[in-house]
């Protein structure tokens, strides 16, 4: 059945484009990308941005304190400062490299979105130091 619906839909383009009644198609194809409504690092973007990696900062400041004065870190693979810090800054570039994905293929509100859950998601790491007996 999905085999006869296929060519039939086949057969009357073939003929649609063959008859002098039907408008020609444009010739040019505007790309996403050309029609970018904002650069990736526009004003929004370095303040979210910005924000996110100070938050990182912040939090990693205090997990390294915290686990220097014999606390534990229990959302990271890591006991240690160096790979705890190299985590998290691996978190924040990962939380960049998407945005710049969805804004490079014109999906500009999830870059937005991408760009405020990476703040989020620091924020929540500095309040769970914070409310746990971590050390400033």
């Amino acid at each position: 059945m999905a085999i006869l619906v296929g060519a039939g839909l086949w057969l009357s383009s073939a003929v649609a484009a063959q008859s002098p009644f039907v408008a020609a198609k444009p010739t040019t194809i505007e790309s996403k990308r050309a029609s970018s409504p904002h650069r990736f690092l526009d004003f929004q973007g370095k303040i979210a941005n910005g924000a996110n990696l100070g938050l990182a900062t912040l939090d990693a400041v205090g997990t390294c304190r915290t686990l220097a004065a014999g606390g534990v870190e229990h959302w990271l693979p890591t006991q240690r400062c160096g790979p705890a810090s190299a985590f998290l800054a691996g978190g924040v570039a990962l939380d960049i490299g998407i945005a710049y994905i969805f804004h490079r293929t014109g999906h500009h509100k999830l870059e937005r979105i991408m760009e405020i859950a990476g703040s989020a998601d620091s924020l929540y790491g500095v309040a769970h130091t914070t409310t746990h007996g971590g050390r400033w």
